[in-house]
């Protein structure tokens, strides 16, 4: 299975390259180009069936690299924004562990928490909608494919801690929209955006065994199958254009 996920890998990421080489190759030299950092904040968790309702709760995690956004002289709405991010995100389960337990014995006061922790190198290509023409404050609306390629994985149960990475899918494809506002403060572009991503492909065939609940041993036959997961992330960035403030940009 690990060699099955590596050439996936690679396949995904050369088309990834080759796509965005098209893109950029595109637009014409006259364009304009901003850059800078960014960093935010995130809650994610992963999408399936669940049959407790405790087993889904959000996790916190971060994010954190640079951008880079294209907009050309005639058109005033329209940019293109290319993100290279390091995320950290996850997924955390909360409910009661009734595993051996004899009929009719009442369930004791126990609980079993779980989390995964993952980390990925993101790469949004988002198209970004100005919803006015110009100003020193622009909304605007984001939306876009996005490629992660796994880095690390984490699994903590009750506070024991194992390395999952080679259990997990090399690669994430998905789709992020949001919305946001570009304000010009001193000199500089600051791009403020909430965004959602949403995950097409299955996390791993794996984490069903471990996330199915612990009933006890006269039902444990009777427990329900569990669908794929995937992943899903709400996030907060900011970022700070260091590109030189032109008029342009302005109108």
């Amino acid at each position: 299975m690990y060699q099955s996920y590596s050439g996936k890998s690679k396949v995904l990421f050369s088309t990834f390259l080759i796509v965005n080489c098209l893109l950029f190759s595109i637009p014409s030299f006259s364009q304009k180009i901003g850059f800078g950092p960014k960093l935010g904040g995130n809650l994610s968790f992963f999408r399936g069936d669940f049959p407790e309702s405790g087993m889904r709760l959000p996790k916190l995690g971060y994010t954190f690299g640079g951008y880079m956004s294209i907009k050309g002289k005639k058109n005033k709405r329209w940019q293109f924004e290319l993100d290279v991010l390091y995320t950290r995100r996850g997924h955390k389960a909360n409910f009661l562990n009734t595993i051996n337990l004899k009929e009719n014995e009442p369930i004791p006061d126990l609980k079993t928490e779980l989390s995964y922790s993952t980390s990925y190198i993101e790469i949004p290509m988002l198209f970004k909608y100005m919803l006015n023409r110009g100003g020193t404050i622009r909304p605007y609306l984001l939306f876009g494919p996005t490629y992660a390629g796994i880095l690390t994985g984490d699994y903590e149960k009750d506070g024991k801690k194992s390395d999952v990475r080679d259990f997990l899918n090399r690669d994430d494809l998905g789709f992020t929209l949001g919305w946001g506002i570009q304000n010009f403060i001193l000199d500089r572009w600051y791009h403020l955006d909430v965004r959602y991503y949403h995950g097409f492909f299955d996390i791993s065939e794996f984490l069903q065994n471990d996330l199915t609940p612990y009933f006890g041993t006269q039902t444990q036959s009777a427990a329900p199958i569990i669908s794929e997961y995937r992943n899903s992330t709400f996030t907060i960035t900011l970022g700070v254009g260091l590109e030189k403030s032109e008029t342009f940009f302005l109108r």
